[in-house]
């Protein structure tokens, strides 16, 4: 379902655009992303880094 997928990524649902239940909005999206990328996504590129590094050439790259 939708719900693992995001569950899998770490990801908040208003970032995939799933609305939340009831009438509450989705907040602040600016600060849900910002958040997001400095946590989970920061994470998950530095394995990658490491291996350019050990590989002494920049085989993978992230703006």
């Amino acid at each position: 379902s939708a719900d693992d997928v995001i569950v899998g990524h770490g990801m908040q649902p208003a970032l995939a655009g799933i609305r939340p239940e009831g009438n509450q909005g989705f907040g602040d999206i600016e600060k849900i992303l910002k958040v997001y990328l400095e946590t989970d996504v920061k994470s998950m590129v530095q394995p990658f880094l490491e291996l350019n590094r050990q590989l002494g050439a920049e085989v993978f790259q992230f703006d």
